[in-house]
Parts: C-alpha cells; structure tokens; sequence
C-alpha cells in the first residue's frame, strides 16, 4: 500500500508477504523482495517487472540508484553482498563474524554502506567503506540493540531505532557520518516491529504497535503529524514521486491532476477531448435539444454559448418576447395596414391603393404606354400613334419599375443606369461605370440584377447602394437577357 506523506486515506497498490522495500531515487521506481525474489514497479504498482532471485532470502536490502547496484544482508549466512541490477557480478563485502547486522543503507555518493547492528558485538552502528574495503568499523555504540536506520545522504545524518532492554522500550536517535550522536526520544514504544525513513525535510518513524506514522521535522525533530495506517504494517520507505503538471503535459484547455507515477488530464467544462488535446464543445449543435427559450437562438463560444434573441424579439431580463413593431415603429405607408406576426410584421395597402404596403398609390385609370429606344434616344407611344421623345441616350435598355412607376434605363454613356418619370422628367442617376450586357429589377425588393459585359456573371445590388455588388451566378454562358417574374420569385 502507500499513504500520502501529508496523510490521508492508505491504497493497496500490490498484494505482498512480509516484503521488505527499497526506492531507487533516479528511476522513482520502488523495489521490493518478496521471498527470494527481487522486483522492481512504479510507484503507484504497475510495470512490474522481476530481476533476479536470491537464494535463502534477504534481512534487508539497500538500492544504489547511481551505480544501480543491490546491498542485502542475505538471511541464510548473514553475509553482507551486492549484485548489479540485472543480477550480475556477485560479491561479498562482509564475511564471518558480522552476523549481528539488523539493517542497511547505501550512500552512493560517498561510497559507503551504514549498518544497525544488535548488542551481541557491542556495537550499534557501523560503516562499512564500499572502495577501500577491508573490515567494517563501529561508528557508535550505546550498548543496545539497532533496529533500524534510515540516512538522509544530503545532510549527512543517520536516523536509527534501537531497543533499550533496561526501559524495555523503543529509542529514537541521530548521528552524523562522524558518529556525533543525539537522542530524539527516549521510549516512543514499548514493542513491535519499528520502521524508519526519510525524504526531504521530514523523517517517519513506523509505531506498528499503533500503526501509526508519525512525522518529525528534520529541524526541530519534533513530531508535526501523526498518520493512521492498516493494522500489521511492518516496512516503511519514503519516496518522491514527480508531480508532471508542473510541467504542462495537458492542453492548455484541460485540468492536470498529479496521481501517483503519472497525471491525469480532463478537458475542461465546455470542451471535449482526451485531455492531451481538447476541443470545443459545440453546444448549439451536440446538446440534444435547443439550450435557448423559444424567440431566441444559440451562438456558441469558446467552452461555453449564449442566447441571442431573434429579429423582432427583445430580452425582458429573463426570456425574449416578441415586438409589436406596429405600435413601436415601422415603415408601413401612411395608406397601409400594419400586421403583428411572430418576429416581424406585414405592410398592406389598404383598399384603393396599390403597391407594397410601404409604397401605396392611388388606384386611378391608367393609360398604357410603350417606350422605346434606339442608338441614340429614348421615346414613347401614345395611343399607339403620338411619338414623344423622352431623352436622348445611346443604344439604352429599358426597365419599368412597377411599384414607383417610374422608367429606368441603362446607357453606355459613361455606362450610367438611370431612373426618371414616365415623362421623361426627374431624371436621377443610380449607378455609373458598371458594363451592363442587360438588367431588370425587382421591384418589391428594390434590387437590380444584371448581367456583367465583363464576364458574362450574374450580379447584382441594391437599389439604394450600387457599390454594394454581389455575384451571383458565375459564366452564364451564351446567356443575353433577363427579366424578373415578381409573383412567383
């Protein structure tokens, strides 16, 4: 199992008899031996993989990150050995008369393994050099049993436990590689199976009596935290684990969540994706129903959307509420009716006129006229014998727009498109230099469509703003003329 070392709920990562563990600081990997055989996972228990096994089993292990080599104690001779990590290059380092070794610690940057050792030889902590060799010396002893020991490498420091038989109880202490010695606590249990490590600012001191960890300050060595564990826990050892969100793994829209031996990245709200990469969630098209009222419609953004109301609504705060545009404005004719509808409104002429509802004209007795043009001049027909000319234009095109009755007509001086009166008064320009082959005009609309000398394209524009061209059709071809059905559109 492991536990936070700010506490918190214990997660069982791996299912293990009486193992003994080891960490290896470079890899952030842990080590375990279980039996006689020695593997090696991720903190968090997965990528298990085996390494070698080692014949009669181990007291305890030390894992040499920098040199990648393995120091046991083996249980059958009390023989202190090392092996490389793939199980190669068997040594012995500490033979016959060192069978009262308890524990061990490697400190790979000054080539030196440390020791907790019981009474039997009168000494409670050794040093053994790793490049010299030779015999193991006593680096203090208080005339009691070593238990265990931990070594903080950086400061120099060796934390160990040791049992008093006189007080029957557990003693806390400290020494430094030069054998300086202080006593942290004098009895902190009475029995069991004490552990002990450490990691950055802070050591922890198994009490498997109470199963309870509890945590010292490097500085002060006082406990700042005690922390529950399972019944029956036996080792102990502290390691690092990377938090990986510091480095940004996930998509700048994704929250990162450090876990042990890994991250997890979720898209954020709004988003979707795997977390490494997250795109925008589209909520006006995925969610299974219009998220706006009714009167209103959907405008995503970027994780989020919002709801506009639709022409002829307005918002109220809460809703969008349909306009009365014929009691708050509009362009109906003075002689038209103006209907409400849903979103807009209706102009009608009333009964006598004519037009669109918001250009209405008496309804008078017409008499039919027919313009024509020639190279050089516009004229009309009247009563199908009296000849009047209009104005003078060369080779003109003639439109009528029916809704104003008024004529209108292209000529290819200075390509200028013209509207006047039937008389050939008020004669007023709507656009200059466009090339047309031919053009009409839809006149409830107000929009001129015409094809272009150009290219031979459909195009077009409003009546009100020539510069505003659209195309409409490209390459009509062998095309020449048109005209604009305004019933049927």
């Amino acid at each position: 199992m492991y536990v936070p070392s700010s506490g918190g709920g214990s997660t069982v990562i791996r299912s293990a008899t009486n193992a003994k563990l080891g960490y290896d600081a470079t890899t952030r990997r842990l080590y375990v031996v279980e039996g006689i055989s020695l593997f090696s996972m991720k903190l968090d228990g997965s990528d298990s993989q085996g390494m070698f096994e080692i014949g009669g089993g181990v007291k305890r292990f030390s894992v040499d990150d920098i040199y990648e080599k393995i120091y046991y104690i083996a249980r059958a001779t009390d023989y202190t050995n090392l092996r490389n990590f793939d199980g190669s290059n068997f040594t012995e380092l500490l033979g016959r008369g060192n069978d009262d070794l308890t524990d061990i610690q490697v400190d790979s940057t000054m080539n030196l393994l440390f020791f907790a050792a019981d009474e039997s030889l009168e000494r409670d902590l050794v040093v053994y050099n790793i490049t010299s060799g030779g015999e193991a010396r006593t680096l203090y002893n208080a005339n009691s049993s070593s238990i265990r020991l931990t070594i903080d490498r950086l400061n120099q420091i060796i934390y160990w436990i040791s049992y008093n038989t006189e007080s029957n109880s557990l003693m806390l202490r400290k020494t430094d590689y030069n054998g300086n010695t202080t006593v942290i606590t004098g009895s902190f249990a009475q029995s069991g199976r004490p552990a002990i490590t450490q990691i950055g600012d802070y050591y922890y001191v198994l009490d498997s009596t109470q199963s309870i960890i509890r945590k010292y300050d490097k500085a002060t060595d006082t406990v700042v935290q005690s922390i529950t564990v399972y019944g029956g826990a036996t080792e102990i050892i502290g390691a690092n684990d990377l938090d990986e969100c510091t480095q940004d793994p996930c998509d700048p829209l994704a929250d990162c969540t450090n876990i042990i031996a890994g991250y997890s990245c979720v898209c954020q709200s709004g988003y979707t994706g795997n977390g490494s990469v997250c795109n925008d969630i589209d909520e006006c098209i995925e969610l299974d129903s219009n998220p706006c009222s009714n009167g209103s419609f959907c405008v995503n953004e970027n994780g989020t959307y919002r709801c506009e109301c639709n022409p002829g609504y307005n918002h109220n705060g809460t809703h969008c509420n349909d306009i009365e545009e014929c009691e708050n404005g509009h362009d109906c004719h003075v002689n038209a009716t103006c209907t409400n509808t849903v979103g807009s409104y209706t102009c009608a002429c009333n009964n006598g006129f004519s037009g669109n509802g918001t250009i209405c004209e008496d309804l008078q007795c017409y008499i039919e006229w027919i313009y024509l043009a020639t190279a050089s001049e516009i004229y009309v027909i009247v009563h199908g014998s009296n000849i009047a000319t209009l104005t003078m234009a060369t080779n003109a095109k003639l439109e009528y727009d029916r809704l104003t009755k008024r004529m209108l007509y292209f000529t290819e001086d200075g390509n200028t498109l013209y509207t006047m009166k039937l008389d050939g008064s008020n004669k007023t320009v709507i656009s200059t230099g466009i090339q047309m082959d031919a053009f009409t005009i839809d006149y409830t609309s107000r929009f001129i469509y015409y094809i272009s000398q150009l290219d031979n394209d459909l195009k077009g524009f409003p009546l009100s703003d020539s510069s505003n061209i659209s195309d409409l059709i490209l390459n009509l071809g062998s095309v020449k003329d048109l005209d604009f059905d305004g019933m049927s559109r």
